[in-house]
């Protein structure tokens, strides 16, 4: 499902139930891929936010993905325990980091009604969704 502003499409939520899947992608103002947001459904009322990926490109000319000079992607488990790597070519190196007793209170959501895609696909997952 593409969500869109003002006719230009900022977000799509990719729903894949057969493997607990959900996914929020965001797109930058070149409709490149710039945030994405993976969910595993754990039942059948929540779902979990396991995983978030950014990219950030060099200039308005890069393609795709593939243009990105950084690729910062963050894991998390249900246990606050979590992995970060950031993979960035203009230092040419990969950082990682591990983590515990990550806050996870805005990891959890409720597993949408079909449709009803606003209160997952929010932007910024730093605060509370208000109730759909």
């Amino acid at each position: 499902m593409i969500l869109s502003e003002d006719s230009t499409p900022r977000r799509y939520v990719e729903v894949n139930w057969g493997k607990a899947y959900l996914g929020v992608y965001f797109f930058d103002e070149q409709l490149r891929q710039q945030l994405t947001y993976a969910f595993r459904r754990i039942d059948d009322e929540r779902m979990f936010l396991t995983e978030v990926f950014r990219w950030e490109y060099p200039d308005d000319q890069a393609i795709a993905m593939s243009g990105a000079t950084l690729t910062d992607s963050m894991r998390y488990n249900q246990d606050g325990t979590g992995m970060r790597e950031v993979r960035d070519d203009v230092a040419q190196e990969v950082r990682r980091q591990e983590f515990a007793d990550l806050p996870l209170e805005y990891s959890w959501e409720p597993v949408p009604a079909f449709g009803d895609w606003e209160r997952v696909s929010r932007r910024d997952r730093s605060v509370p969704a208000t109730a759909s």
